[in-house]
């Protein structure tokens, strides 16, 4: 079974169809059996979209629409995690 952890641009990327994402790298990912996206990712996201760094093609508010769209499993941040650092 293979697992992925995606970066934010990444899943902004394939969130936003954008074409700079390698065709291979969306291949590899649909046969990945577990994609995941940390809510940190999220969070960069909104941090930058709200500064003015980070403009989306859709707003912010639907992104997590999109997110529900995808086979996509959102990666908590746990206290535990850091543990392991």
């Amino acid at each position: 079974m293979k697992s992925a952890l995606i970066d934010t641009h990444v899943f902004i990327w394939l969130a936003e169809d954008d074409p700079i994402l390698p065709v291979s790298l969306r291949d590899s990912l649909e046969n990945t059996d577990n994609v995941f996206v940390s809510i940190a990712s999220f969070w960069e996201i909104s941090i930058k979209v709200k500064i003015g760094k980070l403009s989306l093609c859709s707003d912010f508010e639907n992104l997590d629409t999109r997110f529900a769209a995808t086979r996509f499993k959102l990666l908590p941040i746990l206290f535990v995690t850091f543990s392991h650092i």
